[in-house]
């Protein structure tokens, strides 16, 4: 669960992994789903999240 906000905006956003892919890293791949996350929040909403 992670929280991004924009100025006055906030959002919460949830990942789950239901199932990890054997000789997969979860954790290292649920850090770049975040990072994907974060950057698409910021296009979308024209801002740099966390300013």
């Amino acid at each position: 669960m992670a929280r991004f906000s924009c100025g006055d905006k906030q959002r919460i956003i949830t990942l789950h992994l239901a199932q990890i892919a054997k000789g997969r890293d979860g954790i290292r791949d649920m850090i770049e789903l975040m990072r994907i996350a974060q950057k698409r929040y910021g296009q979308l909403y024209t801002c740099t999240p966390g300013k």
